[in-house]
């Protein structure tokens, strides 16, 4: 599913000229959110994909006294396909690597739900060519096998 977020943010009277809309994918996943991290990491992996990192913003919160639902953000991607996209469209480095968010789907359901950038839609906004777009659009097949029951 994908949902368009737009209009040109504002700082001080002057737009940021971001562009057009970006669309958000949600895929739900019958995992838990550690469940489908761990999945996520393992499909990347097996498929050559470099995991950057895991930020726990759960963690950070409990790090300051404060509580939330358990949210992560895994960093993946592949420099072999994401560093000719960024030599094609510099600004491109500002979504990439791909940040996948995996949170609770709502408070007490134990599946997760996964929530991106689309690749289709990043492919767009910067303007890359199809043989780019494709490297990109690679991340939907790793959060459905990853995702799949």
């Amino acid at each position: 599913m994908v949902d368009g977020e737009g209009g040109s943010p504002e700082l001080g009277g002057q737009a940021l000229g971001l562009g057009a809309k970006v669309g958000i994918s949600r895929e739900p996943s019958p995992y838990s959110v550690a469940e489908t991290v761990r999945r996520i990491i393992e499909v990347a992996e097996a498929r050559g994909v470099t995991v950057f990192g895991v930020v726990d913003h759960a963690a950070g919160a409990r790090s300051v006294g404060l509580d939330m639902p358990d949210s992560r953000v895994v960093m993946l991607g592949n420099p072999a396909v994401g560093t000719p996209a960024m030599l094609a469209a510099p600004d491109l480095a500002l979504d990439l690597p791909t940040r996948l968010l995996v949170r609770e789907a709502s408070p007490g359901d134990p599946a997760s739900t996964v929530v991106f950038h689309a690749p289709d839609a990043i492919a767009r906004e910067y303007g890359l060519a199809p043989e780019l777009r494709a490297g990109l659009e690679k991340i939907l097949g790793i959060v459905q096998h990853a995702i799949r029951a």
